[in-house]
């Protein structure tokens, strides 16, 4: 971290937040729902972005009556350590197409591929992906104790966080009016798009959205 405390954001539905208020944001394990019925989340885990929330938000509307909320979350040494990769992050970092082309840093990924099954190539990137889910745990940090989420926010603007994040986390929230969030609710989340337009959609998640023009309201708790 370059601070004290690192924001990240988390995005969700006016129909779920009074249940986060009260008890917190659950992870599937918990809470027995995923937004993406097709690809269903890490069944421990809460994502987050620096990124993507409005999107995010969209995607979690229970109904054309529900609203789009982002939730900006607090995290410092308490509960920094419960922060993870996402999963997608460590597809796309390791797919050849892409290994060459972004600052890695000490991200060494030949290191992993004396974990990889036989045939691990040769595979989808649906069933990738879903093989670096199930194996999250072995990438929360490195030999050295450098921690992989924030490579992970750095090259796709997201991660994740091991179990429930408590309320007393969530520093304020923002009722967005869907109206003005259409020119960011459908990013292209790659790499690539990270890397031209990622200060772009940082700023839309920790400035735009908390203004008047995008905002019903915003509760600073």
């Amino acid at each position: 971290m370059t601070s004290e405390y690192l924001l990240l954001y988390h995005g969700t539905s006016l129909s779920k937040l009074e249940s986060i208020l009260k008890d917190g944001i659950m992870p599937r394990r918990l809470s027995g729902k995923s937004n993406w019925d097709d690809n269903e989340s890490h069944h421990n885990m809460v994502y987050l972005t620096n990124s993507y929330a409005p999107y995010y938000s969209l995607a979690s509307l229970e109904d054309d009556d529900d609203k789009p909320v982002v939730l900006e979350i607090k995290f410092d040494e308490e509960n920094i350590m419960n922060l993870f990769p996402d999963e997608d992050a460590l597809e796309q970092v390791n797919n050849s197409e892409y290994a060459d082309s972004y600052e890695l840093g000490d991200l060494d990924i030949a290191n992993w591929h004396s974990d990889f099954p036989i045939g691990f190539s040769e595979m989808s990137m649906e069933d990738r992906t879903l093989w670096f889910k199930d194996n999250l745990y072995h990438f929360h940090m490195d030999s050295s104790n450098r921690m992989f989420y924030e490579k992970s926010l750095a090259l796709l603007g997201t991660c994740c966080h091991e179990g429930m994040i408590s309320a007393d986390k969530i520093v304020r929230y923002t009722l967005l009016k869907p109206e003005k969030m259409l020119s960011y609710s459908d990013p292209v989340i790659c790499l690539a798009n990270q890397m031209i337009l990622g200060k772009h959609y940082q700023n839309v998640c920790s400035n735009i959205i908390w203004d008047k023009e995008y905002s019903e309201k915003v509760v600073v708790l």
